[in-house]
């Protein structure tokens, strides 16, 4: 008998023994209730192992562009495999299913350089494949597992994943709701992002992943959207690094997969990393050994990690991060209204916190990040005390320099804002009309009636400008001052027989904090020196009810006598 008569009679033998193993594990001949899905899955079973035997695989690499020393040198691999006949059915009472067939491979490598000797390597195998499908009749999820044992062959090709590649295609294409164990072709990767930076990072990620949906497959998605839509937004703070989710947080969750994404970062101060915003961050490279598609074969799913590193300053800024310091003798509850920027576009943001006695509070938003601001609006009260004076009012954290609100330095800068105790003398007014209009401009606000108290925010001239409640929302609304009495007018600051006086002789003397104007006062007023510094004197000054202190410089006015 000839090699190529021997070799069918084996195929021929191993496939009737591959039979025989399975019909007599399969139970076939009795009768035995399916449901459709589980009629379908041994339908599709049967086919797949109809097309194993389309598998014959020739793999080839030619290189002659090499040099050694000078000399030209050739190199040839070549794998080749085929899938012979296949035997398939249930197994274990009807719950798993089974392909069981044998392959044929072979494969060389020859390396020839001109004054040596040719290097080659060869060999050849015939083994048995087995891939077994745990579940497959009665669940929901099949697990299979191909048990591929160890052949010789004599290429420089990855011929084991190779072969895996062609099985799994196929149980993707036949029972692509199997769920494969073990070594397999993968085209994702889990993301970690590393934050090299001193400052909290907000990342936003789109991720294209292939995702199974019913009746349609596997499908490449974009998730959770599309770019230009609404991003996943992870926080990771400063030093440290997070392994990206899929999910919200909860018990769910487990970490996201993709191909490639979408990536972008914004820091607390405001500095954005929009590399790879408008652009593809692949995390799967080509894979030359499988005609340069992105894949891998591993025993787990890898992970890919994109770092953001610090950026060099001086950078230019445009907000502040806010600071708040109570400095009354009660808890302060605080309803905040700030204007930010948020993933490069400008946002009004609102929240609310507590500040303890003489304590200094970091508001944060929602996702526990410092609030940066470019202005303010808020309130304040205790139960003795009312901040009202930058309610309607924008408190600006960035002073204006040459048409501009902004910055240079290494570093985002910081706005503190002090509530005073002495901002309990707040004045109040008390309507003494039987009702008065209140007004902005020539319109009409509303009408309060006698009896009712307001605090007052301005005075000018006949009117008065209250602080004034409609549809449930302050509002600032001018009164004729003829329909109201100040019931407690606020004191003015008593002056200390042991301070020095400022009085005022410029017309263009401004009080400031830092680079910030709290006010620009008139001449002639005085108000007491707390501080003198470099040409420069720290005064009190009281604005809209609530004592501030502030520098003024010392050329705008004179000691008093």
């Amino acid at each position: 008998m000839d090699g190529t008569n021997l070799s069918r009679s084996f195929v021929q033998l191993l496939a009737f023994g591959c039979l025989t193993l399975l019909c007599g594990a399969a139970t076939w001949g009795q009768d035995v209730q399916f449901s459709e899905r589980d009629q379908s899955r041994a339908q599709r079973l049967d086919k797949m192992s109809d097309s194993m035997s389309e598998v014959n695989v020739v793999k080839q690499k030619n290189s002659g562009d090499e040099k050694a020393e000078g000399r030209r040198q050739s190199d040839v691999s070549e794998l080749r495999f085929r899938f012979l006949v296949c035997a398939s059915g249930l197994v274990h009472d009807n719950k798993d299913g089974m392909l069981l067939f044998p392959m044929q491979v072979s494969g060389f490598t020859s390396t020839i350089t001109p004054g040596r000797p040719a290097q080659r390597k060869h060999g050849s195998d015939f083994v048995e494949i087995r891939v077994e499908f745990v579940g497959l009749i009665g669940q929901d999820t099949p697990k299979a597992e191909i048990k591929l044992p160890a052949f010789q062959q004599g290429s420089t090709f990855p011929a084991e994943d190779l072969v895996r590649e062609e099985i799994q295609k196929r149980i993707e294409k036949f029972l692509p709701e199997a769920e494969i164990q073990g070594r397999q072709r993968r085209r994702e990767k889990q993301l970690r992002i590393e934050n090299k930076t001193k400052e909290t990072l907000r990342v936003f990620v789109h991720r294209r992943t292939n995702e199974f949906q019913k009746g349609k497959g596997y499908q490449w998605i974009w998730a959770p959207s599309e770019p230009g839509e609404r991003p996943q937004v992870a926080v990771v703070p400063a030093g440290e690094s997070l392994l990206l989710e899929s999910g919200g947080g909860d018990s769910a969750s487990k970490p996201a997969t993709a191909q490639r994404v979408r990536i972008w970062a914004e820091s607390e101060s405001g500095q954005r990393w929009t590399d790879y915003h408008e652009k593809d961050l692949w995390l799967v490279e080509k894979n030359p050994d499988f005609d340069d598609e992105r894949v891998y074969y591993s025993e787990k799913i890898e992970t890919y990690t994109h770092a953001f590193e610090p950026q060099p300053g001086p950078h230019v800024y445009t907000e502040r991060v806010l600071t708040m310091r109570n400095e009354a003798p009660q808890p302060l509850s605080v309803s905040l209204e700030y204007r930010t920027t948020e993933d490069g576009s400008a946002k009004w943001r609102k929240a609310e916190f507590t500040i303890s006695a003489n304590e200094t509070y970091e508001p944060k938003n929602d996702l526990g990040m410092r609030i940066r601001a470019s202005r303010v609006r808020f309130g304040a009260r205790s139960d003795d005390r009312r901040y009202e004076t930058h309610q309607e009012e924008d408190l600006w954290l960035v002073s204006e320099q040459e048409g501009q609100r902004a910055y240079q330095a290494d570093e985002i800068g910081e706005f503190r804002y002090v509530f005073l105790a002495a901002a309990k003398d707040v004045d109040t007014a008390t309507v003494t009309a039987a009702s008065a209009n209140v007004k902005s401009g020539t319109d009409v606000l509303g009408v309060v009636k006698r009896g009712q108290k307001f605090d007052v925010l301005e005075q000018k001239g006949d009117w008065t400008r209250i602080a004034y409640q409609k549809d449930g929302e302050r509002i600032a609304g001018w009164v004729q001052k003829k329909d109201l009495s100040i019931d407690r007018p606020a004191p003015k600051a008593t002056p200390d027989s042991s301070r020095q006086r400022f009085r005022v002789t410029s017309n263009s003397a401004d009080v400031k904090i830092g680079t910030e104007t709290l006010a620009r006062v008139s001449p002639g007023q005085e108000y007491d020196i707390l501080e003198e510094r470099s040409g420069w004197y720290r005064i009190e000054i009281r604005i809209g009810g609530e004592v501030r202190h502030g520098m003024v410089q010392k050329r705008h006015g004179v000691i008093a006598q």
